[in-house]
């Protein structure tokens, strides 16, 4: 029964279910993603369930701030990094409440979204993006990167490794950037190589903002104004390694840079840093975050292993479906369809709590999570074998059970009620009244 989806979808296209077996990392590659111009609806993203990177065309995010910023925005984000504003008015709930009575009984829903409580309760807390990552390139005319100075760009994502794999030509010399995320902790390899490295002209910078701008609600921008409300401070600092505490207001987390040579870092502003490496064309390192206890361990090469170990896993478990025997000319297409969902789902909604509509992409809905949203985002794990990823999910519900069942209650309703727009405290949000 847990497959008869996929034996519907086969006889939908008049496929015979044979016996051969399916070759599974050929299905799979030649759906790879890969992109040859610089286009903002089409970023490229590694992750493993519970935090992702999302690149440009660079293979970072460089263009994030203005390009892509225009369709999908460029951020890193991790289930576990939130922020609530201060509350001096202390609002709770109950002053977001609206009555309705039906057969007698007066009952208040928070459905006040307009006026400071309403907004306070329904912005906060709100998911906090944990870093930015870009090309820093140095010419004469100071003038920073645009995407008309990337030519030549083949860019693609091999979802049988997880990796990213970015050439094109700036300034005339060849790049190439190599990024993978390890499974098994919020940290990404990465490997940029070029002439320019060499030359001194090129390396990255790493930048920390304060938050989201919450102003333009959804899809909402990086926030870099207000410099003084948080904090990046230096751990440590060596030839080859920075670490840094980061604060804003009561959230705190780690983050790390490790190169495997000796490089530059240079302060550039309160919350950025500029990463060069002293000798060789290559510049190649690892950027970790974690929200507390000790950052990980980890190698670029050790990650790029682990990453093509467990996705070449995951690929061989489950289900599979191969049309390559259609005649039906939507076949193609809802192969390839098949193949990069399961791949995006896996990288953005098989953490410990459920993520946001947008997944790991990007924020929307101040990072807060609709409930009902489980069937769309999780469900299909186990159809296609994958109960593990599904268990990470319901497992939020378990815990969550005393809040739901606090706020069924409340209400005087029986068993547990999950509201639809929640941050990890459970707490529901107020929306706007409906008649």
């Amino acid at each position: 029964m847990r497959f008869f989806p996929a034996c519907l979808l086969a006889a939908t296209l008049g496929l015979g279910l044979h016996a051969a077996p399916i070759d599974r990392q050929a299905l799979v590659s030649r759906h790879n993603p890969v992109i040859t111009d610089v286009d903002p609806w089409a970023p490229l993203s590694v992750g493993n369930g519970r935090f992702a990177f999302t690149a440009d065309v660079t293979g970072l995010q460089t263009f994030g701030d203005d390009y892509y910023a225009k369709g999908i925005p460029l951020e890193t984000l991790a289930r576990w990094a939130w922020h609530t504003n201060a509350n001096p008015n202390g609002y709770q709930l109950s002053d977001a409440n609206h009555d309705y009575t039906s057969y007698g009984k007066t009952v208040g829903y928070p459905m006040v979204q307009s006026g400071p409580a309403g907004m306070w309760l329904r912005e906060n807390p709100q998911d906090v993006p944990i870093g930015q990552l870009a090309l820093d390139f140095t010419r004469d005319s100071g003038a920073p990167l645009a995407p008309n100075d990337i030519s030549a760009i083949n860019q693609t994502l091999d979802l049988w490794s997880g990796t990213t794999t970015s050439h094109y030509t700036l300034a005339g010399a060849p790049v190439t950037v190599v990024v993978a995320c390890d499974p098994a902790s919020d940290t990404i390899a990465v490997r940029l190589s070029s002439p320019l490295v060499a030359a001194g002209k090129l390396g990255v910078r790493v930048a920390f903002p304060r938050a989201h701008d919450i102003r333009t609600k959804n899809n909402p921008a990086l926030d870099w104004t207000k410099p003084e409300a948080h904090t990046t401070t230096v751990v440590r600092q060596t030839d080859r390694a920075l670490n840094l505490s980061r604060a804003i207001d009561a959230t705190h987390y780690q983050s790390s840079i490790v190169a495997t040579g000796p490089v530059n870092f240079t302060a550039d502003g309160p919350h950025a840093f500029r990463i060069r490496s002293v000798s060789g064309d290559t510049l190649e390192f690892t950027l970790g975050f974690v929200a507390e206890g000790t950052l990980a361990a980890v190698t670029p090469s050790s990650i790029r292993t682990a990453s093509a170990q467990y996705w070449e896993k995951f690929w061989r478990s489950g289900g599979a479906i191969d049309f390559s025997g259609s005649k039906d000319l939507r076949a193609s297409e809802l192969e390839r369809r098949v193949v990069l969902s399961q791949y995006l789902t896996a990288i953005q909604f098989a953490g410990d709590f459920p993520p946001q509509e947008s997944g790991l992409t990007n924020s929307t809905w101040y990072g807060k999570h609709h409930t009902e949203m489980i069937w769309w985002h999780a469900a299909h794990f186990a159809l296609w074998g994958r109960d593990s990823f599904l268990a990470k999910n319901l497992e939020w519900y378990q815990r969550s059970l005393p809040v739901a069942r606090a706020i069924a209650e409340g209400r005087g309703l029986r068993g547990a009620r999950w509201p639809k727009m929640i941050g990890p405290d459970g707490r529901e949000s107020p929306v706007a009244t409906r008649s």
